[in-house]
């Protein structure tokens, strides 16, 4: 087995990367959630759709916000996501060989 797959296959690393990432996760779910509970129907003058109809139109701002803002988190945590696809390519390409051959200087000497 080669230091790369020996450093995917541990199981201690392998968790503690995915504990910050279920962590990242979590905290960008609450930040989602925390714009869906700001979302309120607008109070009616009267129960009809045309009512309904005029009461979401004067919202709109509050609705297009909420949909950029929405956007905009989701962005961040596709690159968060991305970025820590790339911490694991560094780690086992780069980090894993280099302390191998340093294991394996150390051990020799």
């Amino acid at each position: 087995m080669t230091a790369e797959s020996e450093f995917l296959h541990d199981d201690r690393n392998r968790r503690a990367l995915d504990r910050v990432v279920f962590l990242s996760d979590g905290v960008f779910a609450i930040a989602l959630t925390l714009l869906v509970l700001d979302l309120r129907l607008p109070p009616l003058a009267a129960h009809s759709a045309s009512a309904l109809a005029r009461a979401l139109a004067a919202d709109a701002p509050r609705f297009v916000a909420f949909v950029i803002s929405f956007e905009v988190i989701g962005i961040f945590w596709l690159a968060h996501l991305r970025l820590f696809s790339v911490i694991t390519w560094v780690l086992v390409a780069v980090v894993a060989p280099i302390g191998e051959r340093i294991a394996r200087r150390c051990s020799s000497r």
